[in-house]
């Protein structure tokens, strides 16, 4: 069994051509099971974008700012900790060498 990713516009017949790239491997086209995943983050979106602008709120909630920030430090806390660590080594070797 194999899994492959398949394009909106592909035939059974380039997914076919895809294999026996792969595998060189004849297979026929009514071996293919061909499933389609629905991508429900997109479908949201979308459909919050295309909500009607007549319901504007004065107050936004600014929890998923605080929420955005958050998880932007998460990420980039190996570097947080890099530039922690090469200051500390710059002041360290600056105060040795200095005498």
């Amino acid at each position: 069994m194999l899994c492959d990713y398949k394009f909106g516009d592909e035939s059974a017949e380039e997914i076919r051509d895809h294999f026996i790239e792969m595998l060189d491997h004849r297979i026929q086209i009514e071996d293919l099971e061909i499933a389609e995943e629905i991508n429900t983050a997109f479908l949201s979106s979308s459909m919050n974008s295309e909500a009607p602008l007549d319901n504007r709120d004065d107050e936004q909630p600014k929890e998923p700012m605080q929420t955005s920030i958050v998880l932007k430090i998460r990420q980039n806390m190996g570097m947080i900790a890099a530039f922690a660590v090469a200051v500390l080594a710059v002041g360290i070797a600056f105060h040795y060498f200095s005498d």
